[in-house]
């Protein structure tokens, strides 16, 4: 390394540019960054080092404007598609000079970034790249669209949610349910409830407290559940939904009650009945 190298070095995980001022020591060097804020890195820090040309901190986003027409991460299946047949592995030099023909600092450095984002067509092998299978890459592709399809559809409720918190009701299909069941089981059960990470999160995008009570509260304002839901009910794990034609025969039976079998039953349902329970 020298003085006017320009250098990556990552901060929390987001990449930094950065150019070398002079060493600090045996190992380190002092470098100075894009706003001109000097910053003491150890060589393990820093992930990149831009070769053939020296640079000043004022050029750096120059350079970043320049790395930018060579962005498109698309074009690493074109060259995962060249190298599959040999497993042939590439350092980003060598990538650049496959995409765009060049190895000037801008796409070699494009190159590099594409690498290190990329996770479908090539895995790190020290310094180089190396292609993935075909049924690697298969396989990779098809989780990232279930993870898709997955928040697609966590966003998609989210909606529901936020309509039914203000229309006071919603229509909830199969999916649907099966979240708010999980929700239904933190209220009832706390923190013994199956699943419940769902419910909090649910709670806690909502900016509700990630808590029973506010799960309860929540399937108040949703329509789901009145504000003297039996839990008892619920904890027991007694159906409190049922088929419309379980509904249809109840209702049948109110209005033609079946004759008693027992003929010395004394009927007393003119009697009004009090319980005695808690305020839930």
């Amino acid at each position: 390394m020298e003085k006017g190298q320009l250098i990556e070095f990552r901060v929390q995980g987001e990449r930094r540019l950065a150019v070398l001022d002079r060493p600090e020591g045996k190992k380190n060097w002092v470098a100075i960054d894009e706003v001109g804020q000097s910053r003491t890195l150890t060589p393990k820090q820093i992930s990149y080092i831009v070769e053939g040309q020296t640079y000043k901190s004022s050029e750096i986003a120059s350079f970043r404007q320049d790395v930018k027409t060579y962005l498109d991460p698309s074009s690493l299946e074109v060259a995962w598609e060249i190298l599959i047949d040999d497993s042939a592995a590439v350092d980003p030099q060598e990538m650049a000079e496959l995409l765009f023909s060049d190895r000037s600092p801008p796409p070699c450095y494009a190159a590099h970034c594409m690498l290190c984002e990329d996770k479908i067509y090539f895995k790190n092998k020290g310094d180089r790249y190396e292609p993935r299978s075909s049924s690697q890459v298969a396989e990779l592709k098809h989780q990232i669209e279930v993870e898709h399809l997955r928040k697609r559809e966590w966003q998609d409720f989210l909606e529901k949610v936020r309509q039914a918190l203000t229309a006071g009701s919603g229509k909830w299909n199969e999916r649907d349910r099966l979240r708010l069941e999980v929700v239904e089981r933190f209220a009832a059960l706390g923190e013994d409830a199956p699943h419940r990470a769902g419910a909090t999160e649910l709670l806690q995008t909502l900016e509700r407290p990630a808590t029973p009570p506010a799960a309860f509260d929540l399937l108040v304002d949703l329509g789901l559940w009145n504000p003297y839901e039996n839990l008892f009910l619920r904890r027991a794990g007694l159906p409190t939904y049922f088929s419309s034609q379980v509904l249809d025969v109840a209702q049948c039976c109110l209005k033609s009650p079946p004759p008693d079998p027992e003929t010395n039953r004394l009927d007393l349902t003119h009697l009004k009945i009090y319980t005695i329970d808690d305020a839930s």
